[in-house]
């Protein structure tokens, strides 16, 4: 798909929404009226913002933006108070964002480097057409006939940058709740003895 209708704040009760893989190059404002969504994942589009405010979905834990073209994550992110894991992997970073390190509550953070193979077409998903499903799942080149009644198709690949990350910050160990950190196929030629610090991290 190309574009997120706008109707997508019908589903209420909607708790997972995963968009990844697609051709997204913006995310309706409507996004925000999702009250109940947990997981957000918009991997492997080709955004450059994300609506603001986001803190406005106050039950997000879930947050995978890797793949896209955006240069930082959103200044409002430490007020997800339920926010645990994000994902901001093969974005073309070249030095951590600095919001990360006031989201003390995360226990999973991923900014690997490792740029996705190109993604072929796939056959139409049969998807959740109801307001009251909790589930949405339009990923990997997907139609949306059977949701909003007009099919979008993508082209069949997109390449994403991977990241150029050449250190891991001795701040990293403000994020005392950290139980997983990937920062896998980066440039990192050495590991902050602040690390020890994190007693969770396995």
């Amino acid at each position: 798909i190309q574009v997120l209708p706008k109707e997508i704040s019908a589903f209420q009760l909607l708790e997972v929404l995963k968009v990844d893989g697609n051709e997204l190059t913006v995310l309706p404002p409507e996004l925000l009226e999702l009250s109940a969504l947990k997981t957000l994942n918009v991997a492997g589009n080709q955004l450059t913002d994300l609506p603001a405010p986001l803190s406005q979905i106050a039950t997000l834990t879930k947050l995978n933006v890797s793949s896209n073209r955006l240069a930082d994550l959103p200044a409002d992110l430490p007020k997800l108070a339920r926010l645990v894991s994000v994902k901001f992997g093969t974005s073309g970073l070249t030095q951590w964002p600095a919001v990360i390190f006031e989201c003390k509550g995360l226990t999973h953070l991923s900014l690997h480097g490792t740029p996705p193979p190109p993604i072929a077409p796939s056959p139409p998903l049969k998807t959740l057409s109801r307001p009251s499903s909790t589930s949405l799942l339009l990923s990997t080149r997907t139609s949306c006939t059977d949701i909003f009644g007009a099919a979008l198709i993508l082209p069949p690949f997109i390449v994403f940058p991977g990241n150029k990350l050449t250190s891991i910050p001795d701040s990293i160990s403000v994020l005392t709740a950290l139980v997983s950190l990937n920062v896998s196929k980066n440039i990192i030629d050495r590991l902050p003895m602040s690390l020890i610090k994190l007693k969770a991290l396995t």
